[in-house]
């Protein structure tokens, strides 16, 4: 976990545009996303619960967290690790995680359902899922079991890892996907390495919280710009 940072600073200003910066692009890809998903309505009559679809609800889910995450961050607890299991930033912190946990269990069981043709019985989204609801309802009344439950959670973000290769693999087993199979692949790696780089001992090897989060946003940007663009042009 990052120190103490004190609110209002430079520091804390820096951070804060970073993170502003990174919802905005969210919310941006997010709305395009959307945008695609209701023109294909309007022809077929129906929205179709598909990767796509799944994209979308990710891209949403991860916007409205991070905006959560962020009033916790810099708001509740200005990064202090000693207010993070206190009662009510622990619920804003919960509810974040089971809303970013919640989409990525859905993206999982959508490329297993729609890429995989169920091949993977959803096993990965359930364990997701399992792990999201233990991270939920744990009490965590000390920063050790927050530190326990926080822990847990990159379990199911390590999980992630394997949405990437089930794309390689696609791409690989067919040309005529090989393009955008990948693009959406390298977009996964890129977003969630984004991600891993705020980890506590990262951010210590780093040595600058500003830089960690600067870099981060940046990845999770490129990221997500080429997880969303693959993921309009990926058509089974």
């Amino acid at each position: 976990m990052v120190s103490s940072i004190i609110q209002y600073g430079n520091e804390w200003t820096i951070l804060l545009i970073s993170i502003i910066t990174l919802i905005v692009a969210k919310l941006l890809f997010t709305l395009y996303l959307g945008k695609r998903i209701y023109d294909k309505r309007k022809e077929s009559g129906k929205i179709e619960l598909d990767f796509r679809f799944a994209v979308f609800f990710f891209s949403l889910s991860f916007c409205i967290a991070r905006i959560m995450f962020m009033y916790f961050d810099f708001f509740m607890t200005s990064f202090d690790p000693n207010l993070y299991y206190l009662s009510p930033n622990i619920i804003v912190w919960k509810l974040a995680i089971l809303i970013a946990q919640s989409s990525i269990a859905l993206l999982y069981f959508i490329v297993d359902l729609k890429v995989l043709k169920f091949k993977l019985k959803g096993i990965f989204a359930y364990i997701i899922m399992v792990i999201t609801l233990i991270q939920v309802f744990y009490p965590v009344s000390s920063q050790a079991e927050f530190e326990l439950v926080s822990t847990l959670g990159m379990i199911g973000q390590l999980l992630v890892i394997f949405v990437p290769l089930i794309f390689f693999y696609v791409g690989y087993k067919s040309p005529a996907l090989r393009k955008t199979s990948y693009m959406v692949a390298i977009g996964i790696l890129i977003f969630f390495i984004g991600g891993l780089i705020l980890n506590g001992s990262i951010v210590s090897l780093i040595g600058s919280t500003v830089l960690a989060y600067f870099m981060s946003s940046i990845l999770k940007i490129i990221g997500l710009l080429l997880f969303v663009y693959g993921s309009i042009k990926f058509v089974l």
